[in-house]
């Protein structure tokens, strides 16, 4: 049998209190006179052994009642350091949750302070030799070192606020690797400290069970509200300088009440807006600002919201640029038609370049958005592979094939670039039939919809094979069921015309839809860096800008200056950063510069995780639950009450509250005797 609290057997020294007052009695004795006294010494001898057994048999009774409250609030349990499986019991491990949910507050405070007091109290309560192992979300290789009582109790001191959250799965499996490389055969006792937010206990599959007892501390907040900006975007792809933009701004309440006036502040660069907005409960609402943009150049962008329970998601950052120009290469082969970089040369919007088909080469997609592939009969497989390359970085390609192509060479291409592949020419039913006009890509083009479309007709359109793979969306349909032109499903950003502009497939680019058609395709295909990344989530964000290879690029906010990794493209057409690894401790919400050769070359936008954000918390039956399912042995769940948290109960049976049974049954029994035994 071991204790959990030992220095309360001290107290058994009170155990002498009651045989001294039964050894030195102060009771006065009175004195009767008899004539005889004969009789009275038989009778006394009697009862005085009767008397003696009485008081030894309380004074025993006392000894126990006093010893059995002694210990059990010594706090007794049947030891078992052996395992039914022969293995001995090892390490404590507590792992301590410091997600950003766990700013929340409850009545007493923090939620994060409370549980690493309540590890602190549980450390100081273990024995002086016990081999402890904290950890938080971090997860790194410091903190799966073995720690004794006073380094543990240093490093409870250097818990902050973490900006990633771990599944428990995640948790689970790093706990297990550490533990099996520490412990070997031993067993852990581990301790999580968490509030357990439901889409955290989600189990992907069903891992083996493994030897070590766990034991669940759930914190739940007071007040489980909580509003968030989720996301912003613009309402049209195209953002021009010295003309509207529309952005539009969702904004989420993860609380059970409907939030009326949520008040909302929104900055970019000199920009300053308000709003007031209700939302509805456990629902997102969508706002939208209009402002007219300035001249070329970078925006910050910042919107703030006023609540009162989690204050880290309270600021949300996005960032953009509007650029002077697109930069265009046309690719000209031998059906190529001057009408092309003629519509493109009259804005001032676009930088057109044009080259010979022979002459092309990787180097001129340095910087360029948009390739127009002019006239083009045949694409070697070299070619094939730069402009794969291209496209798979981000940039555009328009496809207007020659009036004799080499198929099988045009479909390898189409094929890489998931597009349809061209056929046989088709001379008939190649009139125009329907436009698309409820594609973003036709947004802004046309006043109104015309259902009978008045168009010059197509003379001649390949055929294009159809796929079921294919992600390929039909922009202009003709009579024949032929799409005249189309646009890609996937991320890539390729479009393709199915007829030629050599006259004789007909004179469509005479109509003013063609050259608004590459307009548009121009405006679409400015390279755009996202609005902002969440950290922890996308860990890639592209720089379109020329990087100097041989000098680091610096990401730069006020005082903090980090150095992060850089990835460049196969073909060296961009460079990506690369965000997490070791400066994930270092990222927090805001707007960088990235700088490079002391030079600022763009912006990025970071975000917290609004996953954080939600305030749905799993029950103790869904926490359990997640257990059994993962074949994981649970000692005891607990809600957090202030407690330190007794682990060693987890070794064995306490046997507290039968020594409590005891003590009063002690005390009745010496009641009982005093009352009913006469001398």
């Amino acid at each position: 049998m071991s204790f959990i609290y030992p220095h309360f057997l001290w107290a058994l020294f009170f155990l002498a209190i009651p045989i001294l007052i039964h050894f030195f009695s102060f009771q006065r004795h009175k004195k009767l006179y008899f004539s005889s006294i004969l009789f009275l010494k038989k009778l006394e001898k009697e009862n005085r052994s009767i008397k003696k057994l009485k008081h030894l048999l309380i004074l025993f009774l006392r000894l126990c009642a006093i010893a059995c409250l002694v210990l059990a609030f010594a706090r007794p349990f049947l030891s078992d350091n052996k395992k039914a499986n022969g293995k001995e019991t090892g390490a404590v491990l507590f792992y301590i949750d410091n997600s950003f949910s766990m700013t929340a507050k409850d009545s007493d405070g923090e939620l994060l302070s409370e549980a690493i007091e309540s590890a602190r109290k549980t450390i100081k309560e273990l024995p002086i030799n016990t081999q402890i192992i904290i950890h938080t979300n971090k997860i790194n290789g410091i903190e799966a070192r073995s720690l004794n009582q006073k380094e543990a109790l240093n490093q409870l001191d250097k818990i902050k606020p973490y900006q990633l959250s771990r599944s428990l799965d995640e948790i689970i499996s790093w706990e297990q690797k550490v533990l099996d490389k520490e412990l070997k055969d031993k067993t852990a006792q581990i301790i999580h400290y968490s509030d357990f937010q439901t889409k955290n206990i989600l189990s992907k599959e069903n891992k083996k069970s493994n030897k070590h007892l766990y034991f669940p501390v759930q914190f739940v907040p007071q007040n489980k509200s909580n509003i968030c900006v989720d996301s912003v975007w613009f309402d049209s792809p195209l953002t021009k300088p010295n003309e509207n933009t529309g952005l539009k701004i969702r904004i989420k309440n993860n609380g059970k009440k409907k939030r009326e006036g949520v008040f909302m502040k929104i900055t970019i660069n000199k920009l300053k807006r308000t709003l007031r907005v209700d939302v509805p409960a456990n629902k997102s609402v969508i706002t939208k600002i209009n402002y007219r943009e300035e001249p070329p150049g970078y925006r910050k962008g910042k919107i703030e919201i006023s609540d009162n329970q989690l204050f880290w998601d309270d600021e949300y950052y996005f960032s953009y640029e509007i650029k002077k120009q697109t930069k265009i290469l046309i690719v000209n082969a031998q059906d190529a038609s001057e009408l092309v970089s003629k519509v493109y040369n009259l804005e001032s919007l676009y930088n057109t370049r044009e080259v010979l088909q022979p002459s092309f080469s990787q180097d001129l997609l340095k910087q360029t958005d948009f390739v127009i592939l002019n006239g083009v009969n045949k694409i070697s497989s070299a070619m094939s592979t730069i402009l794969e390359g291209f496209v798979e970085n981000g940039g555009t390609l328009c496809l207007l094939p020659g009036a004799q192509i080499n198929r099988s060479e045009i479909n390898k291409f189409l094929q890489k670039m998931e597009m349809p592949a061209l056929g046989r020419v088709i001379e008939s039913g190649n009139k125009i039939k329907e436009i698309e006009y409820k594609s973003p890509f036709f947004n802004g083009i046309f006043d109104r919809e015309e259902k009978n479309i008045i168009l010059p007709g197509i003379k001649k359109v390949y055929e294009t094979e159809s796929k079921t793979n294919l992600k390929a969306h039909n922009l202009i349909k003709l009579q024949n069921g032929l799409p005249l032109f189309c646009r890609s499903y996937s991320d890539k950003q390729v479009f393709l015309y199915t007829s030629s502009l050599s006259s004789s497939f007909g004179s469509f680019i005479l109509d003013a839809l063609f050259p608004s058609i590459l307009l548009r395709m121009g405006e679409l295909s400015q390279r755009k860096q996202p609005l902002y990344l969440t950290i922890g989530k996308q860990r890639s964000y592209p720089v379109y800008k020329s990087v100097n290879n041989l000098t680091p690029i610096h990401l730069k906010k006020e005082k903090t200056d980090i150095i992060p990794q850089r990835a460049n493209s196969s073909q060296g057409l961009l460079s990506n950063i690369v965000l997490g690894g070791e400066n994930t401790d270092q990222l927090s919400a805001g707007i960088y510069d990235i700088v490079n050769k002391n030079q600022k070359i763009g912006q990025l936008a970071l975000n917290y995780n609004t996953e954080e954000s939600q305030t749905s918390y799993a029950s103790k039956k869904e926490i359990m639950d997640y257990f059994k399912s993962k074949k994981l042995e649970v000692s005891e769940y607990k809600k957090y009450t202030g407690q330190s948290i007794l682990i060693n109960s987890q070794q064995g049976k306490e046997l507290w509250k039968w020594f409590v049974v005891l003590a009063i049954s002690f005390f009745l029994l010496e009641l009982l005797t005093l009352k009913f035994w006469r001398e």
